[in-house]
């Protein structure tokens, strides 16, 4: 089914009304080339929409119009086995027929990977579409220490300045993720330690990386960005368990992303390493297993006795000391 799009817009004592007929129905004229019609109408459609919108405003504007599609994780699974093209790429083929116009599309998902979602140029089978669009990597903010603000004014007024109050449960939570601290303020007095449980439930997350996440999360390993395996568990991580995004170049080729000090995370972690066997049986083989996978960037591939190594003993021996500080209280 084709249209055409009327520009003519109908005016009344000079007041702005919705042009009339802007889908009117027509017979294909192309009968060779179908499409050709659809792009045509499609692409006046649009200008005619923008000339409408500019008229709302007083001053010219860059983007008459912000358009945007929700769940769009839906359109990436392909509609039969044999074509790997998705509804996701036919509709991104549809909209590089208008980006010369002034209309500004926006893609939301709150179930979506990197791959899919802001793939790289290349991944697109047709050049039409690799020139006519231009993925802006995607957004990512995240608001961290959001209750820590005034914090040392606060804590000395209530006389938790010291290392022992500033170790409280309490003081713990109001730094990293606003998660925290919310989940905090919502629980029963009694009930206050159900915040780490909530923690390590989220970093251990699903499958098998959660050794791996709590390691990271205490020695932060860094994996290598250009790897395709370190690649692909960077985004699980990520996606499952806590890890975060600091940048995403705009090749999308790969991520920096790392796990931000977070005392809850950190504690967390401690309770994920140490839950069945000690960190000193189980970091060395993690850290192996990474190592031989070629999970780990160049740079601590070539110091693995160096600067991760120092940092896997400091972890080591301050959760050992912790645990004597443990044993020792319950003792008393």
């Amino acid at each position: 089914m084709h249209f055409r799009v009327k520009s003519d817009f109908q005016r009344d004592n000079g007041s702005k009304k919705r042009p009339k007929g802007w889908l009117e129905k027509l017979e294909p004229s192309n009968d060779e080339d179908p499409l050709a019609d659809c792009e045509k109408a499609l692409r006046a459609a649009a200008q005619s929409l923008v000339d409408y919108l500019q008229q709302l405003y007083e001053d010219s504007v860059k983007y008459c119009a912000i358009i945007y599609f929700d769940e769009v994780h839906t359109l990436f699974s392909p509609q039969n086995g044999q074509d790997k093209r998705t509804p996701y790429y036919a509709l991104m083929h549809v909209l590089s027929m208008l980006h010369d116009k002034r209309i500004f599309f926006v893609f939301l998902s709150t179930n979506s990977s990197l791959q899919t979602f802001a793939p790289t140029g290349a991944n697109y089978p047709s050049i039409r579409v690799q020139n006519n669009s231009k993925l802006i990597p995607p957004f990512f903010k995240l608001p961290f220490d959001t209750f820590s603000r005034n914090f040392t004014a606060q804590a000395m007024q209530a006389g938790k300045l010291t290392l022992s109050g500033v170790c409280e449960l309490e003081q713990m939570a109001k730094f990293g993720r606003p998660l925290w601290f919310s989940y905090y303020q919502s629980l029963p007095e009694a009930e206050k330690e159900k915040m780490i449980d909530l923690a390590v439930k989220k970093l251990e997350g699903s499958g098998t990386r959660a050794h791996l996440a709590a390691l990271d999360a205490r020695v932060l390993i860094d994996f290598d960005p250009f790897h395709p395996q370190a690649y692909s568990m960077q985004t699980k991580l990520m996606k499952s368990n806590l890890r975060c995004i600091f940048n995403i170049p705009k090749e999308r080729e790969y991520i920096h992303s790392r796990y931000p000090s977070e005392p809850v995370l950190s504690e967390a972690a401690g309770h994920t390493l140490n839950l069945n066997v000690s960190i000193v049986d189980t970091a060395p083989e993690i850290l192996m297993q990474a190592l031989t996978t070629g999970l780990l960037a160049k740079d601590e591939r070539a110091s693995g006795k160096g600067g991760l190594a120092l940092r896997l003993v400091k972890c080591m021996l301050r959760m050992q000391r912790r645990h004597r500080i443990l044993n020792a209280q319950k003792s008393r």
